[in-house]
């Protein structure tokens, strides 16, 4: 994806060679399926990426390659210039996918910073009978962890000072582990 407010996604020199071959190679027998093929391996590659984004339910994993809910998907048919784009265009997933140096937060349309408290964790037991998922945690004002809900409480301040922020890179490692599949989509081996 390139562009304003875009990331380019650098693929491992044998992936990015493995799929620049099967889209020339797809470039050379364009029929009337051809847009199919490039949609079919753009939603297997979207796929994956939902599946490493590091939240499970929420805007930013629904609108990976879904333009009904803010995501992109396009792709380029026949001629030079070949391709699938997908991504998404919610405002934070840049910061989610590359990660953030450590900033200040300051509110802008009102005096002081407001958020709800909301849950933290989830107790889960694993056992040789398989694993089980238990009740959510939540942070109390104190700092502990608690099993009792917070609804309606939220935590106030003026100014947050943010530590900074790894980065996920769901996009990038659901893309690299799609490769595989998106070469034999193109290459007409699964259609």
């Amino acid at each position: 994806m390139a562009g304003e407010g875009s990331v380019t996604l650098k693929l491992r020199p044998g992936d990015q060679e493995k799929l620049s071959m099967a889209l020339k190679v797809l470039g050379q027998k364009v029929d009337m399926n051809t847009p199919i093929v490039l949609a079919a391996a753009g939603h297997r590659g979207a796929d994956y990426c939902k599946m490493n984004c590091p939240v499970v339910y929420g805007e930013l994993r629904a609108s990976i390659g879904n333009p009904a809910k803010n995501g992109i998907f396009q792709i380029a048919p026949a001629g030079v210039g070949m391709g699938i784009m997908f991504g998404t265009a919610v405002s934070y997933a840049i910061p989610v996918e590359e990660g953030t140096k450590p900033h200040i937060i300051k509110p802008v349309k009102a005096k002081v910073l407001a958020w709800p408290v909301g849950p933290v964790g989830q107790k889960i037991k694993v056992s040789a009978t398989g694993i089980k998922r238990g009740g959510l945690l939540y942070r109390t004002s104190g700092g502990k962890l608690t099993g009792k809900s917070q609804e309606g409480e939220y935590r106030f301040a003026k100014v947050v000072h943010h530590p900074g922020f790894q980065g996920r890179h769901y996009m990038l490692r659901g893309v690299q582990q799609a490769v595989p599949e998106m070469v034999k989509i193109l290459s007409g081996v699964v259609r």
